[in-house]
């Protein structure tokens, strides 16, 4: 890999001035530099700049706060540079993790000289606010285009405000399922310049994942959530102290067996009050005949999210699974630097004790703050503002979904359509 080009401040203040004067979006910028001046950038560099304008345009516009300028950098040096480094990872599709974007900032502060800097977590999310950067989720193109998802959100957010009447927030479960692997799968690595070939080999701890069932009421409070551990085929839920579900099978995937039997965990068959209430995705197992039949025959009403649309109307998608893995990570991490590991004679890591997994899942589970999932119940079409709605609020989507909400029709609209199965989501679903 070359060296990586510095992108001069001073080119940057020009598509931001281009832009301005011109009334123009930065795809226009786009198209102008790369005809006029040849310029060969990736376009979404021209949006981050765009979104960054403000402190772009206080950039000294003859530096590139290159390493040896016979300065000292500030870390609002170091920042813009690290900025530039995610962009250019970006442009060429690289996963960067919020760890990543950690050592990084390390990586660049030993260079510069800045000794007492530390990348620490909190840091991290401050940067990544400055910048407007945010955690996303992989995007499946050939799925969705922009006015479909817009479509799609305002149809299902004008379903759940005409459905709200009918239902009781303290029985209404905001609930999806996310994988935890105690492998890391980025295929990233830190190594010399210029090396040929860079391999990767497994710790031995890829074949161990669980299974995580999250769920919170629509009244901002948290629901038992289920563990799935790999093991036989039985869909019985067993409740354990914390509280906490677990179960097995033998993939640590969810069907439509064990999600009837969740069902029933959460919503107990003495519970004969109206108003039960089940928001969740377009998954197979989810919209399967058998749970419709259940939910039907337990009274309980499905709100369907559209296929696509989980990152930006899903509670859990919103805010709670992040700060939920995050916990678990740095556990796990511990864990597996740890002397509790025991080895096979081969030399494999064994897995945890089922016990000791609940245990960490517990106290990562409790970590999650009351504030953090009321917000993202909030977030997810629960506020009674729609400026308050993540979608709403969305970087890209902002002013589109606004628009079209403000247009909106207010006939009903057919829950049919909503029942788009899109299984988009990074959980392997099995159903029988």
């Amino acid at each position: 890999m070359g060296k990586r080009r510095q992108i001069p401040a001073s080119f940057k203040q020009e598509v931001i001035e281009y832009i301005e004067t011109n009334k123009c979006s930065p795809h226009a910028a786009y198209v102008h530099f790369s005809k006029t001046q040849k310029m060969d950038y990736n376009e979404s560099m021209y949006y981050q700049w765009y979104k960054n304008k403000e402190k772009i345009m206080t950039l000294n516009k003859i530096s590139k706060r290159c390493k040896g300028a016979g300065r000292t950098p500030k870390l609002s040096d170091l920042e813009e540079m690290l900025f530039d480094k995610i962009v250019e990872m970006r442009t060429r599709k690289m996963k960067v993790s919020r760890s990543l974007v950690r050592a990084q900032a390390m990586s660049l502060a030993r260079d510069a000289g800045i000794g007492d800097f530390k990348a620490s977590s909190t840091w991290c999310t401050s940067f990544m606010s400055r910048f407007k950067l945010s955690l996303r989720r992989t995007t499946n193109l050939t799925t969705l285009t922009d006015n479909q998802l817009i479509q799609r959100a305002v149809d299902y957010m004008k379903f759940l405000r005409q459905t709200l009447p009918t239902i009781a927030l303290n029985r209404t479960l905001l609930m999806d399922e996310t994988a935890v692997y105690f492998e890391d799968c980025r295929t990233q690595t830190i190594d010399f310049e210029g090396r040929r070939h860079v391999i990767i080999k497994s710790t031995g701890f890829s074949s161990m994942r669980i299974t995580a069932c999250v769920g919170v009421w629509a009244s901002g409070t948290r629901a038992a959530p289920l563990i799935i551990h790999k093991g036989k085929n039985g869909g019985e839920i067993n409740q354990k102290t914390g509280p906490l579900l677990t179960t097995t099978q033998s993939k640590a995937w969810v069907n439509s067996e064990l999600l009837v039997n969740w069902i029933d965990a959460l919503f107990p068959v003495v519970d004969v009050r109206q108003g039960k209430c089940l928001v969740w995705d377009s998954c197979q197992a989810h919209i399967s005949k058998k749970v419709k039949e259940h939910c039907h025959k337990r009274n309980i009403k499905m709100v369907v999210i559209p296929g696509g649309c989980t990152p930006y109307l899903q509670a859990g998608d919103i805010g709670i699974f992040r700060i939920l893995k995050d916990n678990l990570s740095e556990t796990i991490n511990a864990w597996k630097i740890s002397e509790a590991v025991e080895y096979t004679q081969h030399g494999n890591p064994r897995a945890p004790a089922p016990a000791v997994v609940e245990g960490w899942f517990r106290d990562a589970w409790r970590k999650v703050s009351d504030t953090s999932i009321k917000n993202s119940v909030n977030s997810a079409g629960f506020a009674s503002e729609a400026s308050s709605w993540h979608v709403a609020k969305h970087d890209v989507y902002r002013e589109a979904f606004l628009e079209a909400w403000e247009n909106a029709s207010t006939d009903e609209v057919n829950s049919d359509m909503l029942e788009l199965v899109g299984q988009l989501d990074d959980i392997a679903i099995e159903d029988n």
